[in-house]
């Protein structure tokens, strides 16, 4: 058994440096730590950063979106490569899509099985002229709603996520351009993508 939060790998052999996963980082041989971690504990060999991936997966250590990114080693301990950063911002993107809308103060999910079932609500409502809609909502209770009204739905759900594939796209583009370096810039942008949608969506009468 290894201490996944602190173990060595030599990556296909090197000579020059090895995996710290204590860091997620490359070290020097000659590294301080890894000497002194050394003399009670011997590095893995192991062929590929890939096959290395598929360890930290098994043991659950690293974030998901890093280990999608081309190579989940970082540059140094408190920075992440161009790619990270993109992988970490297409994770922060699916996380806000799917983190829900509000209506008219209303709360809605806006996950894409959501957005599927207003399209079976639209379909619905067009098929049958003057009919309603009964819509359950987050905390369990109802609403109901007409065809307007579910097209308003419908469109909001869609324009958040539209919303959030901008801001992926423009966060891309900071990321290459060098004016988003870290998470926390990232995390900046999509705070900025409104989930405030207003519509004729009311709550029932009590």
């Amino acid at each position: 058994m290894i201490n996944i939060e602190n173990h060595y790998w030599i990556i296909g052999g090197s000579a020059t440096d090895v995996y710290s996963s204590k860091s997620n980082t490359r070290v020097a041989q000659n590294d301080a730590d890894y000497a002194a971690w050394k003399a009670s504990f011997a590095p893995t060999q192991i062929e590929s950063e890939e096959e290395l991936a598929q360890v930290m997966r098994q043991y659950q250590y690293l974030p998901r979106w890093l280990l999608n990114a081309p190579s989940f080693i970082q540059p140094s301990p408190d920075a992440y490569n161009k790619d990270q950063l993109k992988a970490y911002s297409d994770d922060a993107r699916a996380r806000k899509n799917n983190g829900g809308i509000v209506v008219n103060g209303i709360p809605f999910p806006s996950d894409m099985i959501t957005l599927e079932a207003l399209n079976a609500a639209y379909i619905y409502t067009q098929a049958n002229l003057g009919s309603t809609f009964s819509w359950k909502l987050p905390d369990g209770s109802f609403i109901t709603l007409d065809k307007a009204q579910v097209e308003q739905l419908q469109a909001a759900v869609a324009r958040f996520g539209q919303d959030c594939f901008a801001c992926e796209d423009a966060t891309a583009t900071a990321i290459d351009g060098g004016s988003i370096t870290d998470l926390p810039g990232i995390d900046a942008a999509y705070d900025a993508v409104s989930n405030e949608f207003t519509s004729t969506i009311t709550r029932r009468r009590k």
